[in-house]
């Protein structure tokens, strides 16, 4: 769960923060954040609402891709044009 670490860095949090917020000792959030320790479904919860990120994303779930509405235009803007040069080139 390297993304605990880098979202937490991300929001200027240090250990002692996201430990206190999340009621654990800083030794056990750190050995969460290392993967020596498990850490609850509520926590998760919890994380990502206080980064405004999916649970998904805070654990590194690579099936899940977010992405802005811009960006999304664009990748479907060359994705027609991709196709077009396709059926081009099949003509």
């Amino acid at each position: 769960m390297n993304n605990l670490k880098f979202y937490r860095q991300k929001n200027k949090f240090k250990q002692k923060d996201i430990a206190k917020y999340l009621n654990i000792s800083q030794a056990n959030y750190s050995n969460i954040e290392l993967e020596k320790n498990d850490i609850k479904l509520s926590q998760l919860k919890k994380l990502s609402t206080l980064y405004n990120i999916s649970i998904n994303e805070l654990i590194g779930d690579e099936k899940t891709v977010s992405i802005s509405i811009e960006d999304y235009k664009k990748l479907k803007n060359i994705s027609s044009i991709v196709d077009k040069i396709k059926t081009n080139k099949n003509s």
